[in-house]
């Protein structure tokens, strides 16, 4: 579940709209040092309701560096959405020890069969640093589908393939300038 978002925190349009636009392109990369506000700016924002999206949420930790543990979490994580609709194929889906290029295409086509469009957030990647993992998440970035929107948040530039996302415009990226405090 994203951070609690309380009625006193201070409300921050300029970077809602700057997350707002962001979603507009197919992945939002959200990169600043601890503390930067990153994953609060990014629940209130959600928790606004203007994105007119689903959303799933997915806090990172350690134990995410086991490949059938990331995507069960993965799954959860959608689950708990309400994106999945019956008979979607990624309701009956099990990760095995080993997850690759054909199970990646398999949960994209799942994807595909959304009931609407979603915003996944992928919120600490940085805790994530085993190679099996990212791999299979990079393949997922490099194609998340018309209806997915990924909110990759992170204390550090993720070890993965965002290169052709950025010289094609469809990354987005909110550093820590972004998260700033203007006067």
């Amino acid at each position: 579940a994203p951070p609690r978002v309380e009625d006193s925190d201070v409300r921050r349009p300029r970077l809602d709209a700057l997350l707002s636009r962001a979603t507009e392109k197919a992945v939002t990369l959200v990169c600043a040092g601890p503390g930067s506000g990153k994953s609060l700016a990014v629940a209130r924002w959600l928790a606004a309701g203007t994105t007119g999206r689903a959303v799933a949420w997915l806090t990172l930790d350690e134990t995410d560096n086991d490949v059938p543990t990331f995507w069960l979490d993965v799954l959860a994580a959608l689950d708990a959405s309400g994106a999945l609709r019956p008979g979607n194929p990624l309701r009956d889906m099990v990760p095995a020890g080993r997850f690759g290029a054909a199970e990646i295409r398999r949960v994209q086509a799942g994807l595909e069969a959304l009931a609407g469009p979603l915003v996944f957030v992928f919120d600490d990647l940085a805790e994530v640093t085993n190679r099996d993992v990212l791999d299979g998440l990079s393949r997922l970035v490099e194609r998340p589908g018309p209806t997915l929107g990924l909110v990759l948040i992170t204390r550090a530039e993720p070890p993965l393939r965002l290169q052709r996302l950025r010289v094609g415009g469809r990354l987005c990226e909110i550093r820590a300038a972004d998260l700033a405090f203007d006067l």
